[in-house]
């Protein structure tokens, strides 16, 4: 009951940072439009805003697309397998998810703490960078939980991964 509530949680966490970060890249980029082309003017921070509302949606999205199913996979030779292969390779490509994810994870929070320590500003905004990439350690935070979720599922024979096309 407990993991179900927090998976909720995540869930709803998630869904909400996505399109709240695409809505107000979306409004703010219809402002600039309607600012340019019908004032002749602009607000000088717009793009920047824009461009780091896609990057959080994009990060926090990666987490989102795994669970939904969305990622990328070659399964051509997970369809010619059965058995104890098929689970294998399934479960090894699952491990690299995890590996790749606490590998984002753990370099980005390492690069974001380098940027706080800089003290970089944006000049722009006067926003620090590091707010600005912390869209990379949260979303490989959140992909690292998403994939030992799927890393469990896989152990215990809940998820195959691949539909069968036999």
């Amino acid at each position: 009951m407990l993991f179900k509530t927090a998976d909720k949680l995540l869930t709803n966490f998630e869904n909400v940072l996505v399109v709240t970060s695409l809505s107000f890249a979306t409004l703010l980029s219809f402002v600039e439009v309607v600012l340019r082309y019908g004032f002749q003017t602009s607000i000088i921070w717009s793009s920047e805003l824009v461009i780091v509302s896609i990057i959080w949606a994009v990060f926090i999205g990666l987490p989102v697309t795994l669970r939904k199913g969305g990622h990328i996979k070659v399964d051509v030779v997970v369809n010619l397998l059965s058995g104890k292969k098929r689970g294998f390779v399934i479960f090894l490509a699952t491990m690299i998810g995890v590996l790749f994810s606490l590998f984002l994870f753990f370099f980005s929070v390492k690069y974001t703490a380098f940027l706080k320590e800089s003290g970089e500003i944006s000049i722009t905004t006067d926003i620090p960078e590091y707010i600005y990439f912390m869209a990379l350690p949260v979303g490989g935070f959140l992909l690292s939980i998403r994939y030992v979720q799927e890393l469990i599922s896989v152990l215990k024979g809940k998820k195959d991964n691949v539909k069968d096309s036999k």
